[in-house]
């Protein structure tokens, strides 16, 4: 049985994800909320689905490399879902967006190099809104962004910014699942020398409580919804399904490269914003 590790364990994405899982893997749970995922483990030892469980948050170091080594220590990670993220609505600066969307991910990155090995497979959540984003990167933005741990990042990010924009809450989130984008493309060549895949995983508006909190704050997301063809948001397990799949064995050829599941709604609303921004 394959032994999987999954960040932000105990709630929204991930925790669907460990369920699903759970019945054909070995499931190593991560979580910041010691409550939360207290409950989610015995709640799957209750479905008969052993797993083992690590406090970790994802924006410090040494709780990383802590929980790699405690993860790996007995048996080596067959599979990684680095779904632990924030939003604007559950921080209390922007720079909590980018040392835990971002750093978080390199963090996770660099604590695995030394434990990627012939079949590893690693899936990290980037967003929908890593494309949207898009529509303000410069080539100073990207190189920042792809280098989030070299030091001053929120000093070099405003230096880059000449339009100053990108601490504010909706782009920096935008940015920094962007940043997480620009890490796996620059990772894939190392992985793909020991056979190992890495790649990451765009979600729309996936009806979590996340995105319930975001939506009462961005009418933005009401709109995206409308420029949805499939005039819906997007079910946890629906992203759980492809997760799966992407880090299963049936997804061998793919590394370095990003899934976008959005419902069909991301060329339809930048098409909209774009001509917003022709009409001011």
């Amino acid at each position: 049985m394959q032994r999987l590790l999954i960040t932000g364990a105990a709630s929204g994405i991930g925790k669907c994800t460990a369920e699903l899982m759970g019945h054909n893997h070995e499931l190593v749970l991560c979580d910041r909320s010691e409550q939360q995922l207290h409950e989610f483990s015995s709640y799957l030892n209750h479905k008969g689905i052993k797993n083992e469980t690590i406090l970790c948050d994802v924006s410090i170091q040494s709780d990383v490399e802590k929980a790699i080594t405690s993860a790996t220590s007995n048996k080596p990670l067959d599979k990684v879902f680095h779904a632990a993220g924030v939003s604007t609505s559950s921080v209390e600066n922007t720079s909590q967006l980018y040392d835990i969307n971002l750093k978080g991910t390199a963090y996770f990155i660099n604590a695995m190099a030394p434990h990627v090995s012939t079949g590893t497979s690693m899936l990290c959540v980037a967003s929908q809104a890593s494309y949207f984003a898009e529509m303000m990167i410069t080539p100073e933005i990207q190189e920042v962004l792809s280098t989030p741990l070299d030091g001053n990042f929120i000093e070099r990010l405003e230096a880059a910014d000449e339009r100053k924009t990108s601490l504010e809450p909706g782009a920096a989130y935008g940015l920094s699942k962007r940043g997480v984008r620009y890490l796996i493309e620059a990772v894939a060549f190392e992985w793909g020398k020991k056979d190992a895949r890495i790649n990451t995983l765009s979600p729309g508006i996936i009806e979590t409580p996340m995105s319930i909190a975001e939506a009462k704050k961005y009418p933005q997301m009401v709109t995206i919804k409308d420029l949805t063809p499939l005039q819906r948001w997007g079910q946890p397990i629906e992203v759980a399904k492809v997760a799966e799949f992407i880090l299963s064995g049936d997804a061998s050829f793919m590394t370095g490269a990003d899934l976008l599941l959005d419902g069909g709604s991301t060329p339809h609303y930048i098409k909209a914003v774009r001509a917003q921004m022709a009409a001011q």
